[in-house]
């Protein structure tokens, strides 16, 4: 018998850059160009939520922007009707609640940043998924995605809105 041939170096057709810069008029934290077999294939961009733009805030700008220059998404998940902060905090463990309700009173002296503050919770909760998708006529896309890292403190994911430009032509 014979031994399988060892499989390709991934490293010779996947390749990936990263970059910071504004993308699409907002700071983003990590730009990334992705290649395959030395051909482009998708552009991705994620950005960082801060106390003043909760990941949800930059979504629905990015939403708009985006739609601004595509039209309306294909596919766009949107959140239940806001459910109360105090509806929320009775899904959550005791130690979550405690640590939210801090949270919340530093950001409740502005109720447009609260808002998006429970849209976030939302998301943790996982009521709400958010994702808008457009589809050129030549089948690439465009994805407005929210990405999750693992659970840090209190068992809260960090949100990171993201973007991801993908070809399709190169697929074929």
């Amino acid at each position: 018998m014979s031994a399988s041939p060892a499989a390709p170096d991934p490293d010779l057709f996947l390749f990936e850059q990263r970059y910071k810069g504004d993308v699409l008029g907002i700071t983003s934290d990590h730009v990334a160009p992705m290649f395959v077999a030395g051909r482009m294939i998708a552009i991705a961009a994620s950005y960082v939520p801060d106390a003043k733009n909760p990941a949800s805030r930059i979504f629905y700008k990015l939403a708009d922007k985006l739609t601004a220059m595509h039209g309306a998404p294909k596919l766009r998940t949107k959140p239940d009707e806001l459910i109360s902060f105090n509806a929320i905090l009775k899904l959550v463990p005791e130690d979550v609640r405690n640590h939210l309700t801090q949270l919340y009173s530093k950001v409740a002296e502005d109720p447009e940043v609260g808002r998006y503050v429970v849209m976030d919770l939302q998301i943790q909760i996982k009521s709400w998924v958010p994702l808008a998708t457009w589809i050129a006529k030549d089948g690439s896309s465009v994805r407005l995605v929210m990405r999750a890292g693992d659970p840090g403190a209190y068992g809260l994911r960090p949100l990171k809105p993201a973007v991801i430009w993908a070809r399709r032509d190169i697929l074929e």
